[in-house]
């Protein structure tokens, strides 16, 4: 279940929190993905860990279902 979905600005990125998860994508450069109940702090970024790969691209369809792709153009100006 997704708890919590945000865009942030002005660079293009976006997080996804569930009760397991959160995973942030910075615009096509990369994401981070961290375990909330073992890793509340954030300091250990599972998403180049393969045995994450299906998990943190679940939350990234998650978030495109939810938001659409990220803008390719600044939509700040």
């Amino acid at each position: 279940m997704t708890r919590n979905v945000e865009v942030f600005g002005p660079r293009p990125h976006r997080m996804v929190l569930t009760d397991e998860w959160k995973l942030i994508q910075y615009g096509d450069i990369c994401v981070d993905l961290f375990d909330v109940q073992k890793d509340p702090d954030n300091h250990h970024n599972l998403a180049n860990d393969p045995e994450h790969n299906a998990t943190a691209t679940q939350l990234l369809h998650q978030l495109n279902d939810r938001l659409g792709p990220l803008p390719t153009e600044d939509v700040w100006r």
